[in-house]
């Protein structure tokens, strides 16, 4: 993980903040210093900024940042996980508050807050809905099948019930969750929604991962996918896989937690910056070994 370590022109205060980014080091955080014109170049009664300059090179291992020009790519260009400013004096804080950038710190922080980092969220679905009946019927032949004895493998529910389980309609949880969270993008996931829908929701310059431990796969599913030998690729491209709708949101946002227990949601997964155009889309691999990237939306 990488952290970005500000220091502005609180002098007295630096030697305080030097023992909080050892500690951060040692825990074995890599840190990024960045330093404000001042605290660069200023010798006070505390120490010579030289000296400063030095220390924080030895212990981060790499030059500080100590200009507006090498600050602005910190986001985008730079994406750090954390921003840390310390001492952050009543000035910069001023500014930040302001939008003012006229400092290498006040414009790393401004690049920082821009990343917004968005992240998915899911909706769970009730089951198939009303996509992908063409090979569900192919796969349990549903004429001759048997649609009314209970199968274990689904919850003590029979193959009918859990086929014709009503589909979610999702306009009040939506509009529930567009009240308290500042929603970027809405996907239907319907047929080809994980490779199609969801990367048409997402930022241009993105890709998503999404973890298969985060989703609620329902019991019809691998039922489906067991009977019908279909593999898990082509599953996730054919049904909603136990995720009605996606939403994406930023990351920060904290009513996102509390909104996801109204509309019976989950989080799936955090956007992943990618800098090849050529690998945007929805990274898949984490499924298993034999599903491999799909290339789901041009540049």
């Amino acid at each position: 993980m990488q952290i970005g370590f500000a220091m502005c022109g609180s002098f007295c205060t630096h030697a305080a903040s030097l023992e909080v980014l050892t500690r951060l080091k040692a825990q074995g955080y890599d840190i990024l210093p960045i330093m404000s014109e001042i605290t660069a170049f200023t010798d006070t009664r505390f120490g010579k900024a030289a000296d400063l300059y030095k220390e924080l090179q030895t212990l981060c291992g790499c030059e500080p940042i100590h200009t507006i020009v090498d600050a602005e790519p910190l986001g985008p260009a730079v994406p750090l996980e954390a921003l840390v400013i310390a001492p952050c004096t009543g000035n910069t804080l001023a500014k930040i508050a302001g939008g003012i950038t006229d400092t290498p710190v006040t414009m790393a922080a401004k690049a920082h807050l821009r990343c917004d980092r968005p992240t998915v969220i899911a909706l769970a679905s009730t089951g198939v809905h009303s996509n992908g009946f063409s090979l569900v019927r192919k796969v349990f032949d549903v004429e001759k099948a048997d649609l009314k004895t209970p199968i274990a493998e689904l919850g003590g529910k029979s193959l009918g019930e859990a086929l014709l389980t009503p589909t979610k309609i999702y306009v009040k949880p939506v509009l529930a969750l567009l009240e308290k969270v500042n929603v970027k993008g809405i996907s239907h996931i319907t047929g080809g929604g994980f490779y199609e829908n969801i990367p048409r929701s997402i930022p241009d310059g993105f890709g998503a991962k999404i973890d298969k431990a985060s989703l609620r796969i329902l019991p019809i599913f691998d039922l489906i996918a067991k009977t019908g030998n279909i593999p898990e690729r082509d599953m996730f491209n054919t049904f909603n896989m136990g995720v009605g709708m996606s939403i994406v949101v930023a990351k920060e946002d904290t009513a996102v937690r509390e909104a996801l227990n109204d509309v019976d949601g989950t989080e799936i997964t955090d956007l992943q910056e990618v800098g090849d155009a050529s690998q945007l889309g929805i990274d898949v691999s984490k499924y298993n070994g034999a599903i491999d990237w799909d290339k789901v939306r041009n540049a």
